[in-house]
């Protein structure tokens, strides 16, 4: 499990990338799901993607975010003698598999100026 200092850990549950706040005390193997907390607060560095190029999917317990961004190489490339001009792409798929349900309606994002992404959600009541 590695952690930022953003005050969530992250870590894996099974094959998929999780993430919680650090307050829980949630280990990601432990079974129970509990906060102390009445929503999710997660940030996901984005730099170099534009808001247009991102799609945030999510459901209860998941929140998916893919990005792909498609830009004009600036220096041209020799290949096979020949000059060529082309394109880069770069692509993110990040997917958090979450410890409690969360109120999906009320899902809240904003962009920092520094590429940093927020995402808050209620948790779900039960």
């Amino acid at each position: 499990m590695a952690s930022g200092q953003s005050g969530l850990s992250v870590g894996r549950i099974g094959s998929v990338a999780a993430v919680w706040p650090k307050s829980w005390g949630y280990n990601g193997n432990d079974k129970t799901r509990r906060s102390l907390h009445h929503c999710l607060q997660m940030l996901v560095d984005v730099k170099g993607f534009q808001p247009f190029n991102m799609k945030l999917n999510v459901n209860e317990e998941v929140v998916e975010l893919i990005a792909s961004q498609e830009e004009a190489s600036n220096n041209p490339a020799m290949i096979r003698g020949q000059n060529c001009v082309g394109y880069m792409t770069r692509n993110i798929s990040r997917k958090y598999i979450l410890p409690q349900k969360l109120v999906k309606e009320c899902v809240q994002c904003s962009l920092s100026a520094d590429g940093i992404l927020f995402i808050m959600a209620p948790w779900l009541r039960c």
